[in-house]
């Protein structure tokens, strides 16, 4: 009597198995059958970016300027060691070749020591995240912000502060440079600290390949049945990495997600220019 119970049992879990197998095996397919119903890996109207050509009209074959813009405050408390950003930091002053407009304090003079002949323009106005402009007077409401923050004990207000200057940097980076009568086709924020392992790369990224995405995106607006786009117009999203599965039908009004989501070195952006 023991024994068939026992058997039993094994057959009961064992069948349970089985069909736990199923139904993963199940929801996978249907979600890949669904991903692809939404985002066709080469729908018929997805130009491939490798039929575009850009061509500047206002002087063909021309390759596009680019300009890269970064910044780097040495912080008392950082996500690394200094050694660290020191030798991620010759890794892109030292070996990128395309002109960098480069925001840093009086004091890190090691910058220009590390560009050697290329390019650069050093900007030594603020020696705190919190003297950029938009950002003056915000120290308190960060100190706050870090207090919420569930990784505290590796970031710092002026941290934050650094991320949202970006966009304020870049722009007025590209302002400055245009007051002075050095213009850019395009114009690109890099972290100081991105190319944390050895690599190739140097006239990065690569002009012809930034005039075919932009190309890419402007033929696929007007394949959707939009108008005509400028390279104005376009915005893009550059993301690697998606939600965990538990996220897989996350919408909009679920409100934000505690992931990371787009994070990456370099040499993953790079990839969607060549």
């Amino acid at each position: 009597m023991i024994s068939v119970t026992t058997h039993s049992r094994r057959n009961y879990k064992k069948a349970l198995y089985i069909l736990t197998l199923f139904l993963v095996l199940y929801l996978i397919c249907t979600e890949t059958v669904f991903l692809d119903a939404a985002f066709p890996r080469n729908p018929a109207n997805m130009p491939s970016s490798e039929n575009f050509s850009f061509v500047d009209e206002s002087s063909p074959g021309r390759k596009p300027k680019i300009l890269l813009v970064s910044a780097f405050f040495p912080l008392e408390q950082s996500k690394h060691p200094q050694k660290d950003y020191t030798l991620w930091l010759s890794r892109f002053i030292g070996s990128i070749t395309t002109p960098i407009y480069f925001y840093t304090t009086p004091f890190a003079t090691v910058i220009l020591a590390q560009r050697g002949p290329h390019p650069i323009h050093i900007n030594t106005s603020f020696t705190s995240p919190f003297d950029i402009p938009p950002l003056q007077g915000l120290e308190n409401n960060y100190t706050h912000l870090h207090s919420l923050d569930r990784e505290a004990f590796r970031h710092n207000p002026e941290l934050y502060a650094i991320w949202n200057a970006k966009p304020w940097l870049l722009d007025r980076a590209v302002r400055q440079l245009m007051s002075e009568g050095d213009e850019y086709d395009f114009a690109f924020w890099s972290d100081a600290g991105g190319f944390r392992s050895e690599h190739h790369y140097s006239e990065w990224p690569d002009p012809k390949r930034v005039e075919d995405v932009w190309q890419a995106g402007s033929s696929c607006v007007e394949a959707a049945g939009g108008a005509k786009s400028r390279k104005l117009d376009l915005l893009f999203f550059p993301v690697r990495g998606t939600f965990s599965w538990s996220r897989r039908y996350w919408h909009e009004d679920d409100g934000p997600v505690d992931a990371e989501i787009s994070e990456g070195e370099q040499k993953h952006i790079y990839h969607i220019f060549h």
